[in-house]
């Protein structure tokens, strides 16, 4: 018996309360700082991170998507 679907890669989900600290641990298991750190970050909407070779993107609240510059999240 064959798999239709392609493996699916490992997911992990960060909870919490309001400026506990997750964006700090994000950018600290990821080795850099994509997510800001600040007190106002927590105005941010969820994010979905991937690793690979697609350019950085976000999905606006009308299901369209524009570019994003990694070095000017903040």
């Amino acid at each position: 018996m064959t798999d239709a679907h392609p493996p699916r890669k490992p997911r992990i989900a960060l909870m919490g309360e309001f400026s506990a600290g997750k964006s700090t641990l994000s950018n600290l298991l990821l080795g850099a700082r994509p997510l800001p750190e600040k007190v106002t970050a927590t105005r941010l909407a969820p994010v979905w991170m991937s690793y690979g070779d697609t350019p950085a993107y976000r999905v606006l609240v009308d299901g369209s998507t524009e570019p994003v510059s990694l070095d000017q999240l903040e």
